[in-house]
């Protein structure tokens, strides 16, 4: 038995290439599985035949050996590089409903749903024909209260710059801010960057300094757009401050500064400016360095827990 379908999708692959994908990495008892899963859901089914086969796919599909989990990261440009045969197959399988039936099994399944194929979901949505109809799910899942729900719509996921506004955008971005995921994972965290947002970052910095706390290096990056002789006094509070990121960050902003007043404080900082003058810092840089000891467990799909800062 073999997969036939061959329907296009938004990002220009099609389910015979995940197809394709899995069968070059499955045992074949995994692959006549799924098989059998893929003929069920092309014919008459009950909705507990999906709901089943979508919960028991992680321990049906097994690689061939131990590497063929690493040989995805050498897959087309459309595969995210930190998913995993499971969530390919949970990809493949929503595939290949039509778009009124997938809706409703989709919300059932979120519903209900373990954790695991909660993130599953979230992380399928740019890749679902009409991903418009899933608004509600994505905005459910940046409400959740568990981070790796959270994280599986706000990082490495281009659902929510296409879709969502930019109220539930900043709320969004606000939220990772919050619980400590990076905006360096969050798609758009540039091109979406606005005055408003920017404005509510410098006041959770206050907030924060109030209460005797740092801050993320990464909030600085949604002020640097907006800059303004308001925000002297702030910049020059936090170059003095010993969190070396956050001077990275905030000279950063003084040295990219077209106003003069911003830029001439990195004078009495020749040694930050000489840091930021050699290239090398950018915010890609300071993320790096500040979730250094995570970036691995992100490229395998694990989510950021949260961190004080």
């Amino acid at each position: 038995m073999s997969h036939t379908i061959v329907e296009q999708h938004p990002q220009g692959f099609n389910s015979q290439q995940i197809y394709t994908l899995l069968a070059a990495r499955l045992t074949p008892e995994s692959l006549q599985w799924l098989n059998h899963v893929i003929q069920q859901s092309q014919e008459a089914y009950s909705d507990r035949f999906f709901f089943t086969a979508f919960s028991l796919l992680p321990r049906q599909l097994i690689p061939i050996n131990p590497c063929s989990e690493e040989l995805i990261h050498h897959a087309p440009d459309w595969l995210p590089q930190h998913w995993s045969l499971e969530t390919l197959g949970r990809l493949l399988l929503l595939l290949n409903q039509t778009p009124d039936r997938l809706e409703s099994l989709f919300s059932a399944l979120y519903s209900t749903g373990s954790v695991n194929e909660q993130v599953a979901l979230l992380q399928a949505l740019p890749f679902l024909a009409e991903s418009e109809r899933y608004l509600y799910w994505a905005q459910e899942g940046f409400r959740s209260h568990i981070t790796a729900v959270f994280n599986a719509i706000a990082l490495n996921n281009p659902y929510p710059t296409r879709y969502f506004d930019s109220t539930l955008w900043n709320q969004l971005i606000l939220k990772a801010i919050f619980i400590g995921s990076p905006l360096q994972l969050v798609q758009g965290i540039d091109d979406r960057a606005n005055l408003n947002l920017a404005r509510m970052a410098i006041d959770y910095v206050h907030e924060r300094w109030a209460a005797g706390r740092d801050v993320t290096p990464e909030i600085w990056r949604l002020i640097a757009p907006f800059v303004s002789m308001d925000d002297r006094s702030d910049l020059a509070r936090a170059l003095q401050m010993p969190n070396p990121l956050q001077q990275l960050a905030v000279a950063l902003i003084c040295s990219r500064s077209g106003l003069p007043e911003i830029a001439d404080l990195m004078m009495d900082y020749p040694d930050l400016k000489q840091q930021i003058d050699s290239g090398l810092i950018t915010w890609e840089y300071i993320y790096q360095q500040q979730f250094k000891s995570l970036i691995d467990p992100l490229a395998d799909g694990i989510a950021v827990g949260i961190r004080e800062y």
